[in-house]
């Protein structure tokens, strides 16, 4: 059984179609800085 991957509730496919702007809205501080 193969786990569905998701980043604080949002599944991969769906973080893969985002813009970058739409990323560094749900990564952390530190994310964004790196």
């Amino acid at each position: 059984m193969v786990k569905e991957f998701d980043y604080r509730g949002i599944p991969l496919d769906q973080l893969q179609n985002m813009s970058l702007e739409k990323l560094f809205e749900i990564f952390p501080a530190r994310a964004r800085r790196s």
